[in-house]
């Protein structure tokens, strides 16, 4: 379980988990858009792994894992259901 920071001037400038007014020295959650992040990053993972798996491609060597990493980085989650969606019909046509 996250901890609450305390409202500071310095966060509040700072744009992440700011301090409501009237509420100097209130505590604030901090925002976690790298857990969010993560989490989506993760999410088209699974999408990309479940389509491969699905293609019959399940023997994955460390240059595969390597262009994984970067198709996560570079698509949006509907790009990546485009391309899960593309390799459906490929099992059995490898």
């Amino acid at each position: 379980m996250a901890t609450a920071t305390p409202c500071t001037p310095a966060r509040c400038s700072s744009g992440v988990g700011c301090c409501r007014p009237g509420t100097a020295g209130a505590q604030v959650a901090p925002a976690a858009p790298q857990s969010r992040r993560s989490a989506r990053e993760e999410r088209r993972h699974q999408v990309l792994m479940a389509a491969l798996g699905a293609a019959g491609l399940t023997d994955l060597g460390p240059e595969d894992s390597s262009a994984m990493a970067q198709i996560v980085d570079a698509l949006d989650e509907g790009a990546v259901r485009a391309v899960a969606h593309w390799l459906a019909p490929a099992n059995g046509q490898a």
